[in-house]
């Protein structure tokens, strides 16, 4: 009977702590009074947070995390908001998609400045101390800001500068890229309870004007390739999809996509599957000035019963590889 009145507490001791979690973070606003593991880190100069772990490096981890939570939820809602009246006063909604994920890119950044103060344990739980000195950060992030101030002014000038559509382009797109990244420093700095260096350019006159030069820049695809049927469809159609313009004629070209799709049969021995390999090898050229302004090189490989299905499947295959491709260097 005793051995039975032992067991039973015992194992409803092993049961609760298999079901245990590890105590999540809490901000110190959420902490106990009682609790003085920020004291000398006054909210006027700093921003902290607590983690709670099992292990010394896994309380140290969600401090960090928790601290950068407070700016990620903030910087997105509020860099969002922004960008949204930017774009819509602007009349540029179709970059909304774009600038959304950018801006998700930026904040996730990991958050720089950020030191474990101090470490305490009580019984088997870890607390660690996460500080932001709001003064040295935001000496910091204003720098960051001026820095790309002067980066935005540069391209500024190369756009107003630039002798051909394709130059003024991506120019313009450097500029809205660096826009965003200024506009996550820039809520950052407003987090921490300061107002960030006023913009010295007009963003929404930068948008409106992307778009004027997409439709003033028709792109030519001079690829070359015994699917030029199937080329046309996946990579013309998708590109216009996304917004650009295309063209068959030369003479209305800005931009030209020179190059061959090349596909072949691959040896692999299979009873039943036949492979094939299309490789793209493509230039994109500025046709205003004849330079090119990126190679591309893109392979994929694919299977069927049928070879000439193999053969146009790794053509449709390897399309969506080029067409991000050449987004990408036009956008740069």
């Amino acid at each position: 009977m005793k051995i039975r009145l032992l067991i039973i507490p015992i194992l409803m001791l092993v049961m609760a702590c298999g079901g245990m979690t590890t105590p999540p973070a809490t901000t110190a606003g959420q902490m106990n009074q009682k609790d003085k593991i920020a004291k000398g880190y006054s909210e006027e100069e700093y921003l902290v947070a607590v983690g709670l772990g099992q292990s010394e490096p896994e309380a140290k981890n969600r401090a960090k995390a928790e601290l950068s939570r407070i700016f990620e939820s903030r910087i997105r809602s509020d860099t969002l908001d922004k960008m949204r009246a930017v774009l819509e006063a602007s009349g540029t909604e179709q970059f909304e998609q774009s600038i959304e994920s950018k801006v998700r890119v930026e904040s996730d950044i990991e958050l720089q400045g950020v030191e474990i103060a101090k470490i305490v344990k009580k019984g088997a739980t870890y607390k660690a101390l996460a500080v932001l000195d709001r003064a040295k950060a935001r000496k910091e992030w204003r720098r960051r800001v001026l820095d790309l101030d002067a980066e935005a002014d540069g391209n500024m000038k190369t756009y107003r500068g630039a002798a051909t559509t394709l130059a003024r382009y991506r120019a313009l797109r450097e500029v809205s890229d660096i826009w965003v990244k200024r506009e996550v420093i820039g809520s950052r700095i407003i987090v921490l309870g300061f107002n960030p260096p006023p913009s010295p350019f007009d963003a929404g006159e930068v948008l409106r004007q992307i778009p004027v030069l997409r439709a003033d820049m028709p792109i030519l695809l001079d690829i070359r390739s015994d699917y030029s049927d199937v080329v046309r469809d996946s990579i013309g159609e998708a590109l216009g999809r996304r917004g650009f313009v295309m063209t068959f004629e030369e003479s209305e070209a800005a931009v030209i996509i020179d190059g061959t799709i090349y596909v072949e049969a691959v040896d692999i021995s299979h009873p039943e599957w036949k492979y094939a390999r299309a490789t793209a090898s493509l230039s994109v050229i500025d046709a205003e000035n004849g330079q090119s302004v990126s190679d591309i090189s893109e392979a994929r490989r694919t299977a069927h019963v049928s070879q000439s299905e193999a053969f146009e499947q790794s053509v449709r295959k390897v399309a969506p590889m080029v067409v991000e491709a050449i987004i990408k260097a036009i956008d740069r």
